[in-house]
């Protein structure tokens, strides 16, 4: 539905439908830069309320729900595409027409909605006398930027943390040059011993080589069953029609669209519904018990000391046994430590563990360069003897 827009008279105060080109009171013309009000503006309300609206008499009034009155426009009456702007008067000129009413100057390009924003007037601002028709000055007004909003935005704290975040990590990981004497040795030996032995076991099924003694039905697990259901009530939101919000599109040319939207309310309903209650309920699967000969950890064969000459512990426990009998013993993984004491430019004391490799090539007195990390003494890289 289509409904008339108006315009302000700054002459003699009378609020103009939108359909007439000249004040009916003081046959003062529209202005040039003239904009279109609703009839929700408070203007438009003020003006109706103080008998200041021409209004047609037998013009059909729409009142919306919250009693704001507009003139709704006739069928032969509806126009089409916004208005044009002359661009040598200045003067507004319906859609269709392709020369200047004022002026006869050819149609341009300008347009209703690309004119500037110096047609409002705050409320108040007495009205000029009707002695004289001066220009208004074409000020356009521009947003204050704040400065400092900047700096409460999510972007700004994103890239801030970013800022600080990213050179801490790479101070954290970048490796350290380490200059250091070596001041002493260490290492550490280790031989696992495995013993053959009969083994009792149970499970849920059998390894290749068990002997089953026993099976038993036992509980696996539970499963949860619906046992019954209870009666509950809950509160259930609704989504309920309350009206309709009305707003007005400016069509440029006086006259404007009415739209509107809903609007909804919550309303609560209680509601029943049954909640099931479960039980455990024993789900059986068959455990074997069963023997199994295997080998399991004994002990360790363990060595350590100062200096660079480490060794394994001597033993006569063979490294392999084919066909093992009950309580033989054989060896197990072997594992190996070597460290170095070291001494940084500061005279402060460490020990860092080394590769074989490296560590049996160096020497008491030795000076060594080589990387780690920030908080790790522990080389890197590989180390250069100085």
């Amino acid at each position: 539905m289509k409904v008339w827009f108006y315009w302000d008279c700054p002459y003699c105060g009378s609020m103009i439908q939108g359909k007439h080109r000249e004040c009916p009171h003081c046959a003062a013309p529209i202005p040039n830069n003239v904009r279109y009000m609703p009839p929700d503006d408070p203007r438009v309300i003020r003006a109706l309320k103080e008998g200041k609206v021409i209004l047609n008499e037998d013009a059909e009034i729409h009142v919306d729900e919250k009693g704001i009155r507009s003139e709704v426009v006739k069928k032969e009456e509806e126009r089409t595409g916004e208005n044009w702007l002359c661009d040598s008067c200045g003067a507004q000129n319906p859609a269709t027409v392709p020369t200047c009413i004022g002026c006869g100057a050819p149609k341009g390009g300008k347009t209703y909605f690309n004119q500037t924003e110096n047609w409002k007037r705050e409320q108040g601002t007495p009205r000029m006398e009707p002695v004289s028709m001066p220009v208004r000055p074409n000020i356009q007004i521009r947003p204050v930027l704040n400065p400092f909003a900047i700096f409460r935005s999510k972007l700004f704290k994103l890239l801030l943390a970013a800022v600080i975040l990213i050179p801490l990590l790479m101070w954290l990981f970048k490796p350290v040059e380490r200059k250091a004497e070596v001041v002493g040795f260490r290492w550490e030996r280790s031989i696992a011993v495995e013993k053959f032995t009969l083994s009792h076991e149970s499970g849920w099924s059998t390894p290749s080589g068990a002997r089953v003694t026993k099976m038993s039905e036992e509980i696996h697990h539970y499963d949860q069953v619906v046992d019954h259901y209870e009666t509950k009530t809950r509160q259930v939101a609704h989504q309920v029609l309350d009206g309709y919000d009305t707003s007005y599109k400016d069509l440029g040319n006086g006259q404007g669209e009415v739209v509107q939207t809903p609007r909804y309310r919550t309303e609560y309903t209680t509601e029943t519904y049954q909640e099931p209650v479960y039980r455990s309920v024993p789900v059986y699967q068959t455990k074997y018990y069963y023997d199994i000969d295997k080998w399991v950890h004994d002990t360790d064969l363990r060595t350590s000391g100062a200096g660079q000459e480490p060794y394994w512990q001597e033993t006569d426990i063979p490294a392999s046994v084919s066909n093992p009998s009950y309580g033989d013993r054989r060896q197990g993984a072997r594992t190996e430590h070597y460290y170095v004491s070291l001494k940084d430019q500061d005279n402060e004391k460490y020990e860092t563990e080394f590769k074989y490799s490296e560590w049996q090539g160096l020497s008491i007195g030795d000076k060594l360069s080589y990387q780690s990390f920030r908080f790790s003494k522990r080389p890197i890289n590989e180390i250069t003897v100085e």
